[in-house]
């Protein structure tokens, strides 16, 4: 598995999960120096870019407002990256044809005897029933809503925890820091099995 590092969206990726779908100016980093970044994190040094496009972390004061900013982001990260997870198992082409999959089961559904090149081919290419391969698209819809839903509910409660934060609270930035992004990828990992 390799690691890589993205000035332009400041993310991480891995080539195992994103493959080809990784942004153009990805750079290679090693996993210790991953962990070394996600541990300057966790001790408020922001991960920026430096000037070659490598990631490091960012030695500064930072004040509660901008801590929360920082905070917010994380939180939309962790969501694009455990979504990314989700839809990881499928090409992007195949995720970006799920919208006419559902169209086609849909056509099926309403008039099974009309002409439906789509699921024709796909059931074809799969050796099965029109109807065995209406009913899988229908299930891995289904999952993947579950999987968008929890994934959603779980970024919205996050970010009311956020919301709810006073910034002239003494616990201010311990309320902020324990705001627990990491469930986000656990939550998609379970939603996978």
């Amino acid at each position: 598995m390799g690691i890589f590092f993205s000035k332009s969206t400041s993310g991480f990726y891995r080539d195992d999960l994103h493959g080809n779908a990784m942004p153009a100016d990805v750079k290679p980093i090693s996993e210790e120096r991953y962990h070394e970044l996600l541990a300057g994190m966790v001790a408020n040094k922001p991960i920026v870019a430096d000037a070659d496009g490598f990631p490091m972390n960012l030695e500064r004061t930072v004040d509660i407002g901008e801590r929360i900013a920082l905070q917010r982001h994380r939180i939309d990260a962790a969501y694009e990256q455990a979504m990314a997870l989700i839809a990881g198992a499928y090409p992007r082409a195949e995720v970006n044809g799920w919208p006419e999959q559902v169209k086609a089961v849909e056509l099926f559904e309403a008039a099974p005897d009309a002409p439906n090149p789509l699921l024709e081919a796909l059931a074809q290419s799969s050796q099965c029933s029109l109807a065995e391969m209406a009913g899988r698209i229908r299930g891995k819809r289904e999952s993947y809503l579950v999987a968008y839903g929890s994934l959603t509910a779980r970024r919205h409660a996050l970010l009311q925890q956020l919301r709810e934060v006073d910034p002239a609270a003494a616990d201010a930035e311990q309320q902020v820091a324990a705001l627990d992004t990491a469930g986000l990828m656990a939550l998609a990992k379970q939603l996978q099995q």
